[in-house]
This record gives structure tokens, sequence and C-alpha cells, in this order.
């Protein structure tokens, strides 16, 4: 709402779910590229400006929010409709406990490993193309848009070390970065049933505001 308030138009983008039959590393960020496309080709028709586009996202979300961006960035992102050249440059993203960091995670945790053999297909020294791709750190560079990042402390889905370390990573390539712990927060900041946690209250005013500063 804070952004609707603002003036911002915001798309919900769908993308293809992974599951243990298909593993979805390469078509996911394609489909987010795809989302972009849209807005380029479609967007202007309806009222929206290509040319100020932010992008945003929550765990796996928000490593695609950062993955399709700085892809693009580097002009390495294919979208699963129409072309490269279709892809708005994005100027702004934020990402709320990213999965920023799949190697890490594969051998840290119930969840990692999970998500490693149904989102990749198995362990990082079985497919490391593929993690070469999803791994966040891989794609940075002096080009990508300014983002911000927000973490629980208390996370223990997706641990706050390896985003630490990407937030960090992602300042030494060049990028405008800012990286935000949330004391005490788990893996979701969503107060459930209706209410707004603290997580939840930081985390959208943090979105506005970063949104307002860079598109």
């Amino acid at each position: 709402p804070p952004l609707l308030e603002r003036g911002y138009a915001v798309l919900d983008v769908s993308y293809r779910l992974a599951s243990p039959e298909r593993q979805t590393w390469d078509t996911a960020v394609a489909d987010v590229g795809c989302a972009l496309t849209w807005v380029t080709t479609e967007g202007p028709g309806v009222g929206l400006d290509p040319e100020r586009v932010g992008t945003m996202g929550d765990s796996a979300g928000g490593q695609l929010a950062i993955n399709a961006a700085n892809l693009g960035a580097l002009d390495e992102l294919d979208p699963s409709c129409r072309t490269r050249g279709e892809l708005p440059e994005v100027s702004a993203v934020v990402a709320g406990y990213p999965a920023v960091d799949g190697s890490a995670a594969y051998d840290q945790s119930g969840l990692g490993r999970a998500y490693g053999d149904q989102y990749v297909g198995g362990p990082p020294e079985e497919y490391p193309e593929r993690y070469a791709l999803t791994d966040s750190v891989n794609h940075l560079s002096g080009d990508g848009p300014p983002l911000l990042i927000y973490q629980g402390s208390a996370d223990h889905l997706i641990l706050p070390g390896p985003v630490r370390d990407f937030a960090r990573a992602s300042q030494e390539a060049g990028t405008t970065t800012r990286y935000v712990e949330l004391p005490g927060q788990e893996h979701t900041t969503g107060g459930g049933l209706g209410t707004l946690s603290f997580g939840d209250l930081v985390g959208r005013d943090l979105t506005t505001q970063w949104f307002v500063e860079h598109l």
C-alpha cells in the first residue's frame, strides 16, 4: 500500500516453481526477465514508465530480484519470452532475506539441501555450472543497480552470515548497497493473522524509501 499511495505500479510476477520432477534453476529467472520485457513492450500503453523500473522480492524471490537485475546489467539475462533487447534497465532492487548463496546453504541447513536438490538438482559439486547461475555473487559488477537487503538476525532458514557476506561483496564490486539486519526477526517478517510485525513495518518503510531515492 505505501508504494501504491505514492503512485508506483506494482506487478506480482509468477514464475515456474521447482518440484522433485522439474528443476527451475534457469527458467525461474528467465520468467522474471519475461515479465520485465512486458514492462517495456506493453507498459507504456497502460501508463507505466519503463525508464523507472525496480525489482523486489523475499527469500527465493529476493534472489530472483537480485539476479534478474544484475544479469540484465551484464547483458546476460535471457528472458523466457521476447528478447534481451526488450529488457528495461532496472534502477533499484530490494531483497528481503534473499537466498543468495545456494552453494553455502547446501551444507548449512535442511532447507538449503532441499533447495539445492529440488531447485538446482543436487549438490554444488555435482552441478557447479547451475550454481554458477543461481549464486548471486557471480553476477556482481559496478554496473549493478542500487541494492537494499534486509535480513532477520534470527533467521534459521536463510542464515544471516552468507547474506551479510554477499552484501559486503556487492559493495566491494562497486554497487550502491545497503544491508539492514533486523534484530530477533525470523525468516519471514510477516506477523500472521493480518497483523504487522516489527519486521513488516521496518521492511515496508525501507522498501518505500529505497524506491523513492532511486527510481
